[in-house]
């Protein structure tokens, strides 16, 4: 059966494209739809279950945009900051779920999420990434040489894709085992205003490094750095010291009671640390 997927150079000439359809003042969510981009492939593999992905996708919007329009979802990140970073959250457990489904083979296509991206999920690229720099949806910017010719396409860090690493963000805060299990992806929101920066945390903290697949450890230093609360400074002090630990200690054996133990012990060394640094500087 096949997949829907579409390459970086190609999706890369999807969005500009679609930001002059912007500029002449069309929908940015009727312009340059996918029945009518040829660069769309179906990619022999397994089955892709559209009805269900799309109305997922119908279903998020409805539930944290209400009453946003097209036109407006692209002035949504700019009226508060704060508000696109919540969305990101929001949406985190609710994408995961519905994705984790699909047969893995497709899940390891990229070309697959920069799809995702620009169709059933292009209201959600709009609202949080207006700019739609390639990093937002697995493009590609032309390098070109002193005459203006293309030499080469940059590549982009598929991490940094934002339907990839929401579905990242959603599987890492997952619990299973979680003691409340109407809300199994409850830590994906659980950093407040008083916290770390939230960005910080997933994207950087977890997401782009190994902590985030070890799983209770993971879970563990998001409930610690949430529950203290830890600043920004000391959430990264303490990202550090486990990064390093990770190399002679295997943390994703450890269960949740010994993980949080552990991270507790080094948000103290943390806090010490910076401190120390403090005192030395004054």
């Amino acid at each position: 059966m096949p997949y829907p997927a579409i390459d970086k150079v190609n999706a890369q000439n999807v969005v500009e494209s679609l930001k002059i359809a912007i500029d002449d003042g069309q929908d940015p969510m009727t312009a340059c739809m996918e029945s009518a981009v040829s660069a769309v492939v179906q990619k022999s593999g397994p089955d892709y279950p559209r009805p269900t992905v799309e109305k997922a996708s119908e279903q998020m919007r409805r539930d944290l945009l209400p009453g946003c329009s097209n036109n407006a979802l692209m002035s949504y990140s700019k009226g508060s900051k704060g508000a696109a970073i919540q969305l990101e959250a929001e949406m985190a457990g609710r994408l995961h779920s519905s994705l984790c489904q699909i047969d893995v083979a497709i899940l390891q296509d990229e070309d697959f999420w920069r799809y995702l991206s620009l169709f059933p999920f292009r209201w959600y690229l709009l609202a949080r990434e207006p700019e739609m720099q390639p990093q937002d949806f697995g493009g590609t910017a032309p390098k070109l040489d002193e005459s203006g010719e293309v030499v080469r396409f940059g590549k982009t860090n598929l991490k940094t894709q934002l339907l990839l690493r929401t579905y990242l963000w959603g599987k890492c805060a997952l619990d299973e085992n979680s003691s409340t299990p109407w809300s199994p992806y409850s830590r994906a929101t659980s950093i407040g205003p008083d916290g770390p920066s939230v960005t910080d945390i997933w994207h950087s903290h977890i997401i782009r490094v190994q902590l985030g697949q070890m799983t209770e450890a993971a879970h563990a230093f998001v409930d610690v750095s949430a529950e203290a609360p830890l600043t920004t400074s000391e959430s990264r002090q303490l990202e550090k010291l486990l990064t390093r630990m990770k190399h002679n200690v295997l943390l994703d054996h450890y269960d949740y009671a010994g993980a949080r133990k552990l991270v507790e012990e080094q948000a103290d060394l943390a806090k010490r640390l910076l401190n120390e640094s403090s005192l030395e500087s004054d």
